[in-house]
């Protein structure tokens, strides 16, 4: 439905970046609907993370609009050429290395 066009310099067309935070914003809206009472962890990285400036201001303006503060964005550990899989994904010690740090990340949230 959507597409991240680059310009001509590389980086991403400034209307599709609106469309992807907007779309960030109406997704958390309906996730917080079904789940009221849960901290939701946007997680986002193990590829790479060009999205990310678009993410931590979609997350900022839907945590400003709604003053929900049980949501966090948690950058994943990138992939490296160790922990590289089939076809470039990530492969088993990328997702262990990920499960681990979230597994941090989730209990500091709990103890807050």
């Amino acid at each position: 439905m959507y597409k991240q066009r680059l310009n001509e310099d590389g980086t991403f067309n400034e209307e599709d970046l609106q469309a992807f935070e907007s779309a960030i914003e109406c997704f958390l809206v309906k996730l917080r609907n079904c789940n009221p009472a849960a901290h939701i962890v946007w997680a986002y990285g193990m590829l790479g993370t060009p999205m990310m400036p678009s993410i931590y201001r979609a997350v900022d303006a839907y945590k400003k609009t709604t003053r929900d503060r049980n949501v966090s964005v948690f950058q994943l550990p990138n992939t490296t050429e160790e922990t590289i899989g089939s076809r470039s994904h990530p492969g088993l010690s990328a997702h262990t290395k990920a499960a681990d740090e979230l597994t941090v990340y989730l209990r500091e949230i709990l103890k807050k």
